[in-house]
């Protein structure tokens, strides 16, 4: 008898140790499109990413959301993006990518609808493979891995989307843009950006309209 309860207690108390630790873990309050509490996002590149994320929405109906923190208090990276799309109350049209800054380490999640438009597979392609997002943001690119991302999901909504993208007229690039042009290397290619990294994604291909 007395080894059952002894069991039972250590049972009760690793269950409220486990609950503790869970409530411990700290998420941060959804702010829209972007959500950068790690403040690692330029000025800039956080305004590009909340204008790429208005178009995308309005022409595609997929909902992008970007959060940034520093640190994930323990939890796996993917159970993390996974608890934060829940806790956000995010659906089927939703599009989240993590990203902890202090942990190099990121995540995306997609809905049930995006999986079907976009391929659930490809929420891991869009960080690994298809772009230079993985390299560049655990080197502390921040600016530069999103340029990548947003620029190989550009390239996916094309293809998906049946040419829902075209390229942006010259005159469309604005001079401010153009005289702070520097060369970032993104998937094999120098490509001349702006102000913004993520400017180059937005400057190749933008949403028709």
């Amino acid at each position: 008898m007395k080894k059952k309860i002894c069991a039972l207690l250590v049972l009760t108390l690793a269950l409220c140790w486990s609950l503790a630790a869970f409530a411990a873990v700290r998420m941060p309050e959804n702010r829209g499109a972007l959500t950068d509490d790690a403040n690692v996002l330029g000025t800039l590149t956080a305004k590009d990413v909340m204008a790429y994320a208005s178009r995308v929405e309005e022409e595609t109906g997929v909902k992008l959301h970007v959060a940034l923190v520093n640190f994930l208090d323990g939890m796996e990276v993917k159970t993390y993006a996974r608890q934060l799309f829940q806790r956000w109350e995010l659906g089927g049209d939703d599009l989240l990518l993590l990203g902890a800054a202090g942990e190099d380490s990121f995540a995306a999640v997609m809905g049930s609808n995006v999986e079907k438009k976009l391929g659930a597979s490809n929420a891991e392609n869009l960080l690994y493979t298809s772009s230079s997002f993985a390299t560049l943001f655990q080197s502390q690119q921040y600016d530069a891995a999103f340029a990548s991302f947003f620029k190989a999901l550009n390239d996916l909504l094309e293809r998906q989307y049946n040419q829902l993208f075209a390229e942006v007229p010259a005159a469309q690039v604005s001079k401010g843009r153009e005289a702070l042009k520097t060369t970032l290397e993104v998937a094999g290619s120098v490509l001349a950006i702006g102000s913004s990294a993520l400017g180059i994604a937005l400057a190749i291909k933008e949403l028709k309209g």
